[in-house]
């Protein structure tokens, strides 16, 4: 059964797991790791967080669901908690894109292990998405939501060789454009809206807009 607080943003994410054991990195109240459970998304997931507050409430909520035999909450930073290969697939999501990075940076070895890994950043995607490819995770697909007026992107990862990132790529997602993402299309207009008054008053065209426009042309979108 599907937990009543249960985001947008969470059910894209559930969308993609599909695993024996899942590693849920930064559970903080526990609800992927109920879910994944209750949906038969996964049969056991490893819920991680380095706040005890976080994990005390994680775990309250658990057994709230009677879960206790399927779910097992770890503390510790990132992937510390868990071994290579004892998890086939991870969700890291609620946090910065650095913060991320630096998540996935430190456990190459469990990180190597995973057939898939789902990421939920929040800010500084573009750097993300740059060390994403240097270390030879592909983002597979990706997916961006508007939810309670703010945009979501989600993205699925996999281990492989990745192609080279275009500029407009790694800023605002590759398979976003490919696909013609029409919430990508509303995301552009807004960002070229608002960077045009922010630039009334500058000389400075940013290139977080010079390349808006770019991708925007490149599909015909305006």
């Amino acid at each position: 059964m599907k937990p009543a607080h249960l985001s947008k943003r969470l059910e894209t994410i559930l969308k993609y797991v599909d695993c024996r054991v899942l590693a849920d990195i930064g559970t903080d109240h526990g609800y992927i790791p109920a879910a994944a459970c209750g949906l038969g998304r996964a049969r056991f997931v490893i819920a991680c967080d380095l706040s005890p507050g976080s994990l005390k409430k994680a775990g309250e909520y658990i057994r709230e669901r009677r879960l206790s035999d399927r779910i097992e909450t770890r503390l510790g930073y990132g992937f510390d908690p868990i071994a290579p290969g004892e998890a086939d697939m991870a969700v890291i999501s609620g946090m910065g894109g650095a913060l991320i990075r630096d998540i996935i940076q430190k456990s190459p070895d469990t990180v190597k292990n995973l057939t898939r890994l789902i990421l939920g950043p929040q800010r500084d995607l573009p750097a993300l998405r740059q060390r994403l490819n240097e270390m030879g995770i592909i983002i597979k697909d990706e997916e961006m939501i508007l939810d309670k007026k703010r945009f979501y992107n989600i993205l699925i990862c996999e281990p492989g060789t990745p192609e080279p990132m275009t500029p407009e790529g790694r800023m605002f997602g590759q398979a976003l454009i490919n696909k013609s993402d029409p919430v990508l299309r509303l995301f552009l207009l807004k960002l070229l809206e608002r960077n045009a008054r922010i630039l009334e008053h500058t000389e400075t065209l940013k290139e977080e807009t010079r390349l808006a426009a770019m991708a925007l042309a490149q599909k015909g979108w305006f």
